[in-house]
């Protein structure tokens, strides 16, 4: 496991267990529940900003029952697109984790507190559930000359869930002429700078989707 998917599965298992130890007190007039079905969520318009067009495949829930002492959770995930480097090529993918806690219990209120700061700490602040951010990196793939991948991620919370939208896109670095070493390390840099701004905007949007189906 590569370091960027060690610190993406620590961010995650931060929120799922955080969630996993505290209270979520229900609201009064709360809306329908949430069916659990993610593929129908985001819109054609949102998957086609974020460059998607593999369809959806939803995995099988996975729920952990309360014990005493702790909550349970529901976890529902779904993916669009395999991971660059399958079959050596590039792609374009999407995933949406979301975990539900179930239980009840006083110390909600403590752990979404430091569970809202860790979500602060991961990346730039978004509009998405209670709190959210989102950050952009670079990672390697197989995408001459650069072998240039980049990957977004949005954490959040709403109530008693946590959401994780992951979005990996790639840029079109083939060139026809190839330039200096000089030259192609100042475009390089450039273009990891610009690409990665332009993941967080449909991940964030795709991720408040999700939120607001919660």
């Amino acid at each position: 496991m590569g370091r960027l998917a060690v610190q993406r599965w620590i961010l995650v298992s931060f929120v799922v267990g955080a969630l996993a130890t505290a209270a979520v007190p229900a609201a009064a007039g709360a809306k329908k529940p949430f069916s659990g079905k993610i593929c129908g969520i985001p819109s054609g318009a949102e998957l086609s900003a974020a460059h998607i067009s593999d369809p959806c495949v939803q995995f099988k829930t996975s729920k952990r029952a309360p014990k005493r002492g702790s909550l349970g959770a529901i976890t529902y995930s779904a993916r669009w697109g395999p991971t660059s480097g399958v079959g050596g090529e590039v792609h374009h993918f999407l995933t949406v984790s979301i975990t539900k806690a179930i239980g009840s219990g006083p110390a909600f209120d403590l752990v979404r507190k430091r569970l809202f700061s860790k979500i602060l700490e991961h990346g730039f602040p978004v509009p998405v559930g209670s709190r959210g951010s989102v950050n952009a990196e670079e990672s390697a793939c197989p995408n001459p000359p650069t072998n240039d991948c980049y990957t977004a991620d949005v954490l959040a919370m709403k109530g008693s869930y946590a959401i994780h939208v992951t979005l990996g896109d790639a840029p079109p670095t083939n060139r026809a002429v190839e330039p200096s070493p000089a030259q192609a390390r100042e475009e390089d840099e450039q273009e990891d700078n610009e690409f990665e701004d332009t993941l967080k905007a449909p991940v964030t949007a795709i991720a408040q989707a999700i939120a607001a189906k919660l």
